[in-house]
């Protein structure tokens, strides 16, 4: 058992003290005795014939502050102590209103956002389901059909291109005489060649004359969009022009063929232009395709003029969930707010803690318990030294039990403090 329990002792000075004294000032308690420590000791050492478990009862008992010195100034205690309720409560205020900010923002900014967040995240719903919906208004746009329209336009002008680059270049700058006359020419696929490779690796003006033709099936596209009596007259006419440009390319490329047929002997006596398929092979070729280009085009055109619900819904859909991500990250940075208060909170609760340790140290700091011990074993020591009987072993002794008494309490960061100070 150590030296220092407060059990029940034929040694034990004093009646043991009640845990829970009345009132707030030491010197209104009737559990708590005021001497004069160093006669005190001198008198309690005569009592208990300076004996070791004795001394570290009456020890124990100054440490819990059952006994105090009769110049003890409480007044500053409790001035000292007031101060410190003072900062307690201000630090548990800031606490209160840290609290009622983070309830504020809980309630209040974070709730906000999220039913934002909500409500948008509903409408990302209905907006998603009406991408579904297979049926399309007049004014809507046909994605069937603008996909179908670019798959044909492509490809077709592409072939107006290769097929007018080759037919100038057979009617303007090819040398069919020169190619008939060659050993081994297979007269018959010569005269009726319409594409020729050679078109496209011979550099000359005939690569720039398709441009022409696309002209005509732009402004051909342009006359489609005319409004009033003028509409028709003009289209016409349009066509018209064009029907003639390409019956012309058609008749110089079917001549210079006919030319050759005469070189060669070939020639038919009945022979009329108007009935050469060649001819009509490159006016249809031509013309029919322009034609057909050029109201692809108008047709593009006119779907992409529509309305197109399906693009506003996509940009409406990126400009909500933009809207969503900007919610999200204002409750993030909330959050984070939320997290700093508690931070602040911990720290006032952890001051309120210190501070509530230092209020009950105030009552018996280290150097009152050294001193009030010190003077306390000085009038034990006198009554042994005066009374003579084996001083040697028994001041041996209480040495010890004042060494011990030191290590464990005196030399301490912080003394332990007894019931009766831990009330006050």
């Amino acid at each position: 058992m150590s030296l220092f329990s407060s059990s029940s002792s034929a040694l034990q000075a004093e009646p043991a003290a009640p845990t829970t004294p009345a009132g707030d000032d030491l010197s209104a308690q009737s559990s708590v005795i005021w001497v004069n420590l160093r006669d005190y000791g001198f008198k309690k050492a005569g009592a208990l014939l300076g004996h070791p478990q004795g001394l570290a009862n009456l020890f124990d008992q100054i440490r819990q502050g059952f006994v105090l010195d009769e110049n003890t100034n409480t007044e500053k205690q409790r001035a000292e102590r007031t101060k410190i309720d003072a900062e307690i409560g201000q630090a548990e205020g800031q606490i209160t209103e840290h609290r009622t900010e983070i309830r504020r923002i809980e309630q209040g900014e974070i709730r906000t956002l999220e039913m934002q967040h909500e409500q948008l995240a509903g409408q990302i719903r209905d907006i998603e389901l009406q991408q579904h919906r297979t049926e399309k208004g007049p004014n809507d746009v046909n994605r069937f059909n603008l996909i179908l329209y670019w798959s044909i336009f492509i490809p077709t002008t592409l072939f107006l291109y290769c097929f007018y680059v080759s037919t100038f270049y057979s009617a303007f700058f090819r040398n069919l005489t020169s190619e008939a006359s060659q050993d081994g020419a297979d007269i018959d696929s010569i005269l009726s060649a319409i594409f020729s490779p050679a078109a496209f690796t011979t550099l000359n003006f005939h690569f720039a004359a398709p441009i022409m033709f696309f002209v005509f099936g732009v402004v051909l596209h342009v006359m489609f969009d005319q409004k009033g009596a003028k509409r028709w007259p003009l289209t016409l006419g349009v066509l018209v022009f064009i029907l003639l440009v390409d019956g012309l390319l058609a008749y110089s490329l079917e001549h210079k063929i006919q030319a050759v047929r005469v070189l060669m002997r070939q020639d038919d006596p009945n022979y009329f232009f108007l009935k050469s398929s060649i001819f009509y092979v490159v006016l249809a070729l031509g013309f029919c395709t322009c034609l057909g280009w050029s109201v692809i085009l108008h047709e593009i055109r006119a779907e992409h003029a529509k309305f197109d619900v399906d693009g506003l819904r996509r940009a409406e859909l990126k400009q909500k969930k933009s809207a969503q991500e900007s919610l999200q990250t204002q409750v993030q940075a909330w959050r984070a707010k939320i997290v700093v208060i508690e931070g602040s909170i911990a720290q006032l609760e952890n001051q309120i803690e210190q501070l509530r340790t230092k209020r009950e140290a105030i009552l018996l700091s280290l150097w009152d318990l050294r001193k009030r011990i010190a003077d306390f074993y000085d009038g034990w020591l006198g009554y042994i030294v005066q009374s003579g009987r084996n001083q040697d072993a028994l001041l041996k002794q209480c040495d010890e039990v004042y060494q011990a008494f030191c290590r464990q309490y005196v030399h301490s960061a912080t003394p332990t403090i007894g019931p009766v100070l831990a009330q006050a």
